[in-house]
């Protein structure tokens, strides 16, 4: 019996040891993403409009998320589709002003084609 305990504290004993030095795994980086500059050539590069626009409209939302005003607007103006670019420019505007950017935030509100919902959105950023 004692024999037997005194292996159950040498495994113990070893398992806290071991346990103990065990590295934990770190993540292994991937590649950095594109610069928002080499996203919006990319988007601009797709051939099916569909696609396209929805690319930019992913475009212009990572860069008015980083405050970048310019390739947000770019991004926002290249896509085809009206609905969604009204909806991608009252987005983009929104986060821009949030980031502090007012001027590039109401020049992109003021490419929104549908008066109700480009007034809504210039609303919403006089409230900001």
């Amino acid at each position: 019996m004692q024999l037997r305990f005194q292996s159950f504290l040498v495994a113990l004993a070893l398992m806290f040891v071991l346990g103990c030095n065990r590295q934990v795994p770190t993540a292994v980086p991937g590649p950095a993403p594109l610069a928002v500059s080499s996203q919006l050539e990319a988007a601009l590069a797709i051939q099916n409009p569909i696609q396209r626009d929805e690319a930019l409209g992913a475009v212009a939302q990572t860069a008015a998320d980083a405050g970048n005003g310019g390739i947000a607007m770019n991004a926002v103006a290249a896509i085809m589709n009206p609905i969604a670019k009204d909806e991608i420019a009252a987005q983009s505007a929104g986060k821009l002003a949030k980031a502090g950017k007012g001027a590039e935030a109401t020049a992109i509100a003021k490419i929104i084609q549908n008066p109700i919902k480009r007034d809504k959105t210039l609303l919403d950023l006089s409230k900001l």
